[in-house]
């Protein structure tokens, strides 16, 4: 996934992701457990790249959005998708805009 933020790889990312699950569920060990470290790994990875990139994540995620996202992302396969899908959006649109010429 490491490479696939450094690429600007935002459908790669989700691909991995979305594999990942899908091969969990296939063998039996998707649960709670293993999503809940999914969630960590995936969104310390995207707040570390945003860091390397100078972007206060924790202030482009300050929204209901995300918090709503965020408090349903283990109920279910779909949810959990669904919130890295739009942790990676948010974080991809807002560096693509501050890469933009005139931007803050």
């Amino acid at each position: 996934m490491e490479h696939c933020l450094e690429t600007g790889d935002e459908e790669g990312c989700c691909t991995l992701f979305r594999e990942y699950l899908s091969e969990a569920a296939k063998s039996g060990n998707l649960n709670h457990k293993l999503l809940s470290g999914l969630l960590m790994d995936a969104t310390q990875l995207v707040f570390t790249y945003l860091k390397s990139k100078e972007v206060l994540a924790h202030k482009l995620f300050q929204n209901p959005v995300y918090e709503f996202l965020l408090r349903q992302y283990t109920d279910s396969l779909e949810n959990a998708e669904l919130y890295l899908h739009y942790l990676l959006k948010n974080a991809f649109d807002y560096l693509s805009f501050y890469r933009l010429p005139g931007s803050p």
